[in-house]
């Protein structure tokens, strides 16, 4: 499978409507955790986005590019900003392709999952949403199995949640709970979720 800038325009757009379908319920988890917008902030986010023209642009890292500036114009929230890193690492990694190999996407989340633990100062095992990006990482990197990658990045991204939903917050505000963020989700790794699903196009 290949990867356009039109798969990835129509992408987005599914990412605009499901964000705004789970807004509520991403500001709920949040309220429990942080400040209670994740799912406000993303919503704008995406929706910028969402009206970039991207039938103006050839280059898939010139895509990135405009989907990171776009982004950046909504947001100083540190998921917001790690968001922006990804997308900015990814442009670089892609400048100068009209399209990328939807079997080398695992790379491009590993590239920008480092890219984000060294802006965030954070480490696998901390209960963010890179914790989510490293399950969804293995899970389509993973050449033993002939299982759709997007279906392996929904079931991944939904074991992440499920994994660390015991476990204690280590970075941001979340980890001011110390033990009462034992048994709550981390919102960014719900919001992974949300984006991975649209993605794949999947309920």
């Amino acid at each position: 499978m290949i990867v356009t800038v039109q798969s990835l325009a129509d992408a987005v757009r599914r990412m605009e409507a499901a964000l705004l379908a789970d807004e509520a319920k991403l500001n709920s988890a949040d309220s429990l955790m942080g400040d209670g917008d994740t799912g406000s902030m993303l919503t704008r986010m995406f929706t910028a986005i969402a009206h970039i023209d991207f039938e103006a642009i050839d280059d898939i890292g010139q895509a990135f590019r405009e989907m990171a500036r776009a982004g950046s114009s909504t947001t100083g929230s540190s998921l917001g900003t790690l968001i922006i890193v990804a997308l900015i690492t990814v442009a670089k990694a892609t400048n100068g392709n009209t399209s990328l190999d939807a079997h080398d996407i695992a790379a491009h989340i590993g590239a920008a999952k480092l890219a984000m633990m060294t802006r965030g100062r954070s480490a696998i095992g901390d209960k963010t949403i890179i914790d989510g990006l490293d399950f969804v990482e293995r899970a389509i990197g993973d050449t033993s199995t002939d299982e759709p990658l997007a279906i392996r990045a929904v079931v991944a991204s939904r074991l992440a949640v499920e994994d660390f939903r015991n476990r204690t917050s280590r970075v941001g505000r979340a980890r001011l709970l110390a033990d009462r963020s034992v048994g709550l989700d981390d919102p960014g790794m719900l919001a992974l979720c949300t984006i991975v699903r649209a993605i794949a196009n999947s309920e």
